[in-house]
């Protein structure tokens, strides 16, 4: 009788322990979906860093200007491949700001990468109860 009764008592530590289980994981999945909220990063990011945002932005604006202007004083094709290009005129501008960018932005988001899975990593580290 006492041993079907410690059975019983172990069976419901354990049911209790899986309910603390589930319970957490709900509770780090919310709160990680929470922290890689875009959205939230992004305004976050925005209202810290308003100097460099702002002079990002100047910035662009000022590099699509020239841009701009000088396709816009490029000589004018005769030909139909006048006609193809169109579709694809901003590809090698868009390629070449991405490639005058990734160096710089590279750098911030390796770091941001790296701290999301250390975070979460220690976030999954599951504690053994006492047995």
């Amino acid at each position: 009788m006492a041993e079907s009764l410690s059975n019983a008592q172990r069976a419901q530590g354990l049911i209790e322990t899986l309910e603390r289980g589930r319970q957490s994981i709900a509770r780090d999945t919310t709160e990680f979906k929470d922290r890689i909220n875009p959205g939230k990063r992004l305004s976050e990011s925005i209202q810290q860093n308003a100097a460099l945002w702002v002079g990002s932005a100047a910035m662009g604006g000022f590099l699509l200007a020239k841009f701009a202007t000088i396709l816009a004083h490029r000589p004018k094709k005769t030909d139909s491949l006048k006609e193809k290009g169109k579709k694809f005129a901003l590809l090698p501008l868009v390629f070449g700001v991405f490639r005058i960018a990734l160096p710089f932005i590279k750098p911030a988001l390796t770091q941001m990468i790296s701290d999301h899975a250390s975070k979460l990593a220690q976030d999954l580290q599951i504690e053994t109860p006492p047995q």
